[in-house]
């Protein structure tokens, strides 16, 4: 079941939701006092780590790995929605979050040391707006900071951090292409994103954590 668990749950979900009207992203998101803060990034960019160190700090978890965004009512934010109640982390990142892995956890894969963590389903955030997109750009040395993205490098990023995007073609065909591209350009005009700048070291995740803070605060 492992083994079809992970594409039914990404990229065949991710087609339904796009079929229902909602803009899918490979992320992660977390309620941020209020607003849904976005994480992407590369593979092994620390989108989990991000994640769970943010609810750690006591933000709730709204969803990782599928960002699920209705884009439907335009006189408001985007409204990320509320994900399955797990998270992905590998084994070094467990043990720097001191996340227990006793209890309600399971490897992804038998042949994969990563785990998925079950979450408390009353501890989900429920459907927030949209609040600040970061693209986690990992680095060996320097400060974590955050760097406003101009809107049309930001909508390159989305359209490569697109889920549909990123896991190929799903023949949905040339109208929901152009309905896609309006979902797209409508989170970027409506939603700030940001280059985090992130020092690859998990005994430097407080900061991480306190710069996306000072960020959110900002937005307020």
């Amino acid at each position: 079941w492992r083994l079809v668990s992970q594409p039914l749950l990404g990229i065949v979900i991710s087609v339904a939701l796009e079929r229902l009207g909602l803009f899918c992203l490979h992320g992660g998101s977390v309620d941020v006092n209020g607003k849904a803060v976005i994480v992407l990034g590369d593979k092994g960019a620390g989108k989990s780590t991000t994640v769970s160190s943010l609810q750690r700090a006591g933000h709730r978890l709204l969803t990782d790995d599928l960002v699920a965004m209705d884009c439907g009512d335009l006189t408001r934010a985007p409204q990320v929605q509320t994900g399955f109640p797990v998270v992905k982390l590998w084994p070094d990142s467990a043990k720097a979050l001191a996340v227990d892995t006793e209890t309600g956890t399971e490897l992804i894969h038998p042949s994969i040391t990563k785990i998925q963590k079950q979450i408390d389903p009353t501890q989900m955030a429920r459907p927030t707006p949209a609040g600040a997109i970061f693209l986690l750009s990992p680095r060996q040395t320097g400060e974590t900071r955050a760097e406003r993205v101009p809107e049309t490098s930001a909508l390159e990023a989305l359209l490569y951090f697109a889920f549909i995007a990123r896991f190929g073609n799903t023949s949905l065909g040339p109208a929901h292409l152009g309905q896609f591209m309006k979902r797209c350009c409508y989170v970027v005009k409506t939603t700030p994103v940001y280059t985090l700048h992130i020092r690859r070291d998990l005994d430097r995740l407080s900061d991480l954590v306190a710069e996306i803070d000072r960020q959110v605060m900002e937005l307020s």
